[in-house]
C-alpha cells in the first residue's frame, strides 16, 4: 500500500486542534429511559 496512515500521527494532529471537553462525564448505573431521554432534551441533569 502505497497511502498507509500514521493513526497516532493523526491522532495527536487532531488533539492539537481539538478543544478540551470542559464539565464533567456521567456513567448512568442503570439502562437509559425514555424519561432520562426527555429530561437531558429539557436541560435536566440526569439521575446517576
Amino acid at each position: 500500500m502505497t497511502d498507509e496512515t500514521y493513526w497516532d500521527r493523526l491522532s495527536d494532529e487532531y488533539a492539537a486542534h481539538t478543544p478540551d471537553i470542559i464539565g464533567e462525564t456521567v456513567h448512568p448505573q442503570g439502562p437509559i429511559t425514555m424519561d432520562d431521554v426527555i429530561g437531558f432534551l429539557a436541560g435536566r441533569r440526569p439521575r446517576t
